[in-house]
């Protein structure tokens, strides 16, 4: 981590005419609050935990672990590639920190899309059960469309439809 941080303010100093504009230096910052808390916490998370007897109470978290572990290391080595690439190669560099936050947003993405296709479609199947229900009620002796189209197809001859002699109430 020093190593990224010393590389920034030496590459900036040296390959950027000495220039560090205030918008650089913000940007700078404020990637490193969050870079300093991912890193600490993986540090106290990866670290074995002992009593004061010298017994192990906990091995530590494992640092190749799946989830919020691979989040932080991701956070950690965005934010050193951006830094050290915008001492080397200039303050555009900063832009693929927008990676973080679209890679968020996929994964929010991936995880309630599927949930909220089965709730549209629920919705809508109640939707048209409510529809099928209202329009037997508005028309109770007469067609709904589907009955006149079926209809239409039986006077046709149309094979697809079975016909059936109904008897009609008096």
């Amino acid at each position: 981590m020093a190593l990224a941080n010393i590389n920034w303010l030496l590459l900036r100093y040296l390959l950027q005419s000495r220039s560090f504009p205030p918008s650089q230096i913000a940007l700078y910052i404020l990637t490193l609050l969050p870079s300093l808390l991912a890193y600490r916490y993986l540090i106290t998370s990866g670290t074995p935990r002992f009593d004061p007897s010298g017994a192990l109470l906990s091995p530590g978290e494992d640092l190749a672990a799946p989830g919020m572990t691979e989040w932080a290391w991701d956070l950690v080595f965005v934010t050193w590639g951006c830094e050290v690439g915008s001492g080397a190669l200039g303050g555009w560099v900063w832009y693929f920190y927008l990676l973080i936050p679209a890679y968020a947003l996929y994964k929010l993405a991936t995880f309630f899309l599927p949930s909220l296709r089965q709730s549209v479609q629920a919705f809508s199947a109640i939707a048209g059960q409510a529809g099928a229900g209202a329009e037997a009620q508005e028309a109770p002796g007469g067609e709904s469309k589907r009955q006149q189209k079926l209809r239409k197809r039986m006077e046709r001859g149309d094979p697809r439809v079975k016909q059936m002699e109904r008897k009609r109430p008096a």
